[in-house]
């Protein structure tokens, strides 16, 4: 693919906002406010905190169009949402507890259930595990194998139970404050991916006596969830329906830090100022954020000029959003790849570990050859190998004769892996 961009450093934030992050998030927003028109839906809440910039550029369709839906904001994060939906989902609560990664230490899937250090310590004890390792990054096996122990773990198990019951006093109390309860309908915007977000807060409404439906919006879907209790999930740019190639060009982590807020993540819930509010984390990528939100909603008014709401074609808009996705994402020039990779990210559903999103590391590199990623897939390799958060952004800092190998061992990678996807949707 030709390259012809030649942008100075400083119209680089600018350029990226008009030709790839504008163009992206106008259509999936106006896709959303269209599906939205047609099934007769008044409210929207966008999940906390990707759906901060979409509301944002919601609101100006709202208000261009005279649009008889009201945009609103939902403080959550799968720590927020799963924790206190723990002990109504029973032993599928260790299917997300017990999720395997890298970087997994005792004391980050401690963190995840809130443990103070004793009370880690106790579960340490009764697992026969060391608490002078708690920090240690453990490999595949040890991981396993700890995995057994905990699931075993009545201290774990209780604790597990304890901790969840607490959280869900606050949190049901902040979503009986900010959803009513007699609605019968409940629509979400989000990025997307696995679904776990609605499948969390529809277990905690359903608990609350909610008996609507609940329907999200998503960018993209990985999986098809399938238990209709936690109602339609529908997908703009991708699901397991859709032609692979697009999926293998994507890069959901990239996607996520466009869609940054001026706020950390929500941890849990707590009653001030006669109300129950968010506790935040403090905020990642912040210093950008005021800049890039001006200049997007900038972009969103001015194209709005020229838009009229009901001619939206729906093939045309994927077809460009495919194009520019696979320019900036699969094809980023170095100058945009450092520029974007300087963003930190978190794989970490507690955030303990954050990185850059794509930087020059010859061994993450090294760990994108579909070789190791086959041994590391198949736990044949007793190693955690670690990628880069953005591939494709990592690439660009090689030299161009490496750049093509790199990138056809990434592509075909993504593609086994989205084959696979769908098939266990």
């Amino acid at each position: 693919m030709k390259l012809s961009e030649n942008i100075r450093s400083e119209n680089l934030p600018q350029t990226l906002i008009n030709k790839f992050e504008g163009p992206v998030l106008f259509s999936y927003v106006w896709w959303v406010l269209m599906k939205t028109q047609e099934r007769g839906i008044k409210t929207l809440y966008f999940l906390s905190r990707d759906g901060y910039l979409l509301k944002e550029i919601a609101q100006e369709f709202c208000n261009r169009f005279a649009l008889p839906i009201e945009c609103r904001y939902l403080y959550c994060s799968r720590v927020s949402l799963r924790l206190p939906s723990y002990h109504l989902i029973g032993e599928k609560s260790y299917y997300f507890l017990l999720e395997s990664g890298c970087y997994i230490t005792f004391k980050k899937i401690m963190k995840q259930i809130n443990l103070t250090d004793e009370e880690s310590k106790i579960v340490c004890s009764d697992c026969e595990f060391s608490w002078k390792e708690k920090d240690r990054v453990l490999g595949k096996k040890e991981f396993q194998e700890l995995s057994k122990r905990l699931k075993n773990s009545s201290a774990y198990k209780e604790l597990v139970m304890k901790k969840s019951k607490e959280a869900y006093q606050t949190t049901s109390e902040y979503l009986r404050q900010e959803i009513p309860l007699d609605s019968p309908k409940i629509a979400i915007v989000d990025s997307g991916w696995l679904g776990s977000m609605q499948f969390f807060l529809s277990q905690l409404l359903h608990s609350m006596g909610f008996q609507g439906e609940i329907e999200g919006f998503y960018f993209g879907l990985y999986k098809s969830p399938s238990d209709p209790q936690n109602g339609k999930y529908n997908a703009w740019y991708f699901d397991t329906n859709t032609n692979i190639r697009g999926k293998a060009e994507f890069c959901n982590n990239l996607f996520e830090c466009l869609l940054s807020a001026p706020h950390g993540m929500t941890t849990k819930y707590s009653y001030r100022d006669n109300k129950f509010m968010p506790v935040l984390e403090p905020a990642q990528n912040y210093s950008s954020f005021f800049y890039r939100e001006k200049k997007l909603l900038q972009y969103t008014r001015n194209r709005l000029e020229t838009t009229i709401f009901q001619f939206f074609q729906e093939n045309e808009q994927k077809s460009e959003t495919q194009k520019l996705i696979k320019r900036y994402m699969m094809y980023p020039t170095k100058q945009e790849a450092k520029y974007y990779g300087d963003l930190r990210f978190s794989a970490d559903i507690t955030e303990s570990s954050i990185s850059s999103l794509a930087s020059p590391d010859k061994e993450l590199l090294q760990n994108c050859l579909i070789s190791r990623r086959i041994l590391s897939f198949f736990k044949i390799s007793k190693k955690n190998r670690p990628i880069p958060y953005w591939p494709y952004g990592a690439i660009a800092f090689l030299p161009e004769w490496k750049k093509w190998w790199y990138r056809k061992n990434v592509y075909w990678w993504e593609w086994m892996r989205c084959q696979i996807m769908s098939k266990n949707s």
